[in-house]
């Protein structure tokens, strides 16, 4: 298919399946603080959640039990800040990246769902980056915009060798007024890895930019790319530093990924700045590993995060609302 008529049916909201939630979790059976993210391991889901001592909420995949786990502290096994899990091509393994931290630290499945951190398989020395980083084989990946026109850093963690990658066209807004040095104030973008097939995924929070890259042979091949307007946000350089904050015009895009084996699944909240308070939906879009777009769905909550179950075709999301909960939608129309 052409790009020009995924990027059609990609934007073509107005399309997309609408779905209701079929099932939610209440705060009498599973109690959520302030959760910011969910993955599924193994049977359990994992929600970043820190109240208390520890930091994440594991419910189980029936959304019947629940426990708590990754003690809060600076210590030897303990967690400080925000975690993100991204598991190994057979899943025996997962590696750990916690916000703020210069390493990203690999455990054994197991070990991590018993809640026990004493004996990590590896830890991979992270200098370059301050940003969200995720494990690639031997290398890793971190969105950066910078004043060379690419978005994105690969790195071999072996050598330290850093390629840059991802094209933008330089082009800035009427409202960017800053030095160039500052363009990564502008383009803020989210990445996700498919480990088995050596994809990179990168999708623009403020710009509906979205691309696919291929790891091959020490080369990084665009596969699709999608991107039909650009990031409005107002980016101003004073005496005293430079500021950076969204205006009503501001487009609100991409805001989580999850890798599947079967598709690419991404939450999309395509409403301005301005409008979301009032916001009462999300879109979900499926691409397959080409980047084909293969489905829409419009969901009937402003959702924030998602994990997939694809044998049973269930979207596990999270809402973040005045009743945090777990919401469920079923994905029909998936081969």
């Amino acid at each position: 298919k052409s790009i020009a008529e995924d990027e059609k049916n990609r934007n073509n909201f107005a399309n997309y399946q609408e779905l209701k939630r079929v099932d939610r979790t209440y705060d009498d059976t599973i109690f959520l603080g302030r959760p910011q993210s969910i993955d599924l391991i193994g049977n359990w889901f994992a929600i970043f959640d820190a109240y208390d001592k520890q930091m994440v909420t594991w419910v189980s995949k029936d959304l019947k039990k629940t426990k708590r786990g990754f003690t809060r502290g600076i210590g030897p096994g303990e967690f400080s800040g925000g975690i993100k899990f991204y598991p190994s091509k057979n899943e025996n393994k997962i590696s750990i990246f916690e916000n703020g931290k210069k390493s990203l630290k690999t455990y054994f499945t197991n070990d991590v769902l018993s809640d026990d951190f004493s004996h990590p398989v590896s830890e991979m020395n992270i200098e370059l980056s301050n940003h969200r980083t995720i494990p690639l084989d031997f290398y890793y990946v971190f969105p950066e915009a910078r004043i060379d026109k690419k978005l994105f850093s690969i790195v071999n963690s072996n050598t330290g060798e850093e390629r840059r990658f991802g094209e933008f066209s330089g082009e800035t807004t009427s409202n960017f007024h800053a030095d160039s040095r500052y363009i990564y104030m502008l383009y803020q973008h989210i990445v996700d890895v498919n480990q088995e097939k050596s994809i990179i995924v990168c999708a623009g929070t403020e710009s509906d930019y979205l691309a696919l890259y291929q790891v091959t042979d020490n080369k990084i091949n665009l596969l699709k790319q999608y991107q039909t307007y650009k990031t409005d946000r107002n980016i101003n350089e004073f005496e005293q530093g430079v500021s950076a904050k969204p205006n009503d015009s501001t487009m609100r895009a991409y805001i989580a990924l999850h890798v599947g084996k079967k598709y690419l699944y991404a939450l999309y909240i395509g409403c301005k700045q301005i409008e979301l308070k009032n916001n009462r939906s999300a879109y979900l879009q499926v691409f397959d590993w080409e980047g084909n777009f293969v489905k829409g769905y419009k969901l009937d909550a402003p959702v924030y995060d998602l994990t997939v179950d694809e044998e049973n075709k269930l979207a596990y999301t999270i809402f973040t609302g005045p009743e945090p909960h777990i919401r469920v939608y079923q994905l029909d129309g998936l081969k």
